[in-house]
């Protein structure tokens, strides 16, 4: 990738892709298709905290001493290996991610003012050593470029019609009480609870259910989070508690086969930075 956001070849001897997600993550998906666009490299997916995923991807670097790593998500683990490997080896970094880091810690609360703080030097040290940001929507290129003066290549989720099979979901829809006639909606996401916003993934599920007045309607939030509660409180309220079913999402066919039991999946973001900025992987996967 080029600074003026053309794409080029990959020709270097050795690239590094960091995953800020685990290694069965839609994630980690899109950074196995660079390295085999790359025409080979290591990944590397963070399955612990932060400080393990740091110390791994610092490893590789001081092993490998890439000429380019590709970090998939302006994270604390990914952008900290950069900065190394651009100090000790040289290397070219590409930063890749779907967020406003700063704006998204500030609207979710968690770590008050200082966590805003060191969000918002986190996303100024990685865009700052970047070659070429990587965006997944149009919303966040726009937002990097007014608050930072930076450009950067728009490359949204996608996948691979070939290897997309068909998901009837009949195990878990028989699970959930649904039959032929009912229409399920459902969301998948993580219901981590914004005090400020007194909403999460899946507030928009209870809601509809509640609104439409529909006996044939069924609510499903295929979530975990501190948010969950939350929910299930709110159905009570709205008198939809027996219309709206709470699950663990799963991984692999058996997570497929959840959201092929959805008729209807919902992707509700918010009108400001955070939600303008994000084309969210949950399209991809519905």
């Amino acid at each position: 990738w080029t600074r003026q956001g053309r794409a080029t070849t990959l020709t270097a001897s050795r690239i590094l892709v960091l995953v800020n997600a685990r290694a069965s993550s839609v994630l980690a998906e899109r950074g196995r298709r660079v390295a085999l666009a790359a025409g080979g490299g290591e990944v590397l997916c963070r399955e612990g905290g932060r400080l393990w995923a740091l110390g791994l991807f610092l490893a590789a670097v001081l092993r490998s001493r890439p000429d380019i790593v590709y970090a998939i998500d302006n994270a604390f683990a990914t952008v900290g290996a950069a900065l190394v490997a651009r100090a000790l080896a040289g290397s070219k970094v590409i930063v890749d991610t779907g967020d406003a880091v700063a704006a998204l810690t500030r609207s979710s609360g968690r770590g008050g003012t200082v966590g805003y703080l060191a969000a918002t030097l986190l996303e100024r040290a990685g865009y700052g050593i970047a070659r070429t940001i990587v965006v997944r929507g149009q919303g966040l290129g726009e937002l990097i470029q007014n608050r930072y003066g930076r450009a950067s290549v728009v490359i949204p989720d996608a996948f691979d019609p070939a290897a997309a099979g068909i998901r009837e979901g009949l195990a878990f829809r028989k699970e959930w009480g649904a039959t032929g006639s009912t229409v399920v909606v459902g969301v998948l996401g993580s219901a981590s609870w914004s005090k400020r916003l007194h909403w999460c993934y899946g507030r928009d599920v209870v809601e509809a259910v509640a609104r439409a007045h529909r006996p044939d309607l069924l609510g499903v939030v295929i979530a975990r989070g501190s948010g969950v509660p939350h929910l299930k409180r709110l159905a009570e309220r709205l008198g939809v508690r027996d219309q709206v079913r709470f699950v663990e999402p799963l991984e692999g066919e058996a997570l497929w086969e959840q959201l092929g039991a959805l008729d209807v999946g919902l992707s509700t973001q918010t009108d400001d930075d955070v939600g303008r900025s994000r084309t969210t992987g949950k399209l991809v996967q519905y």
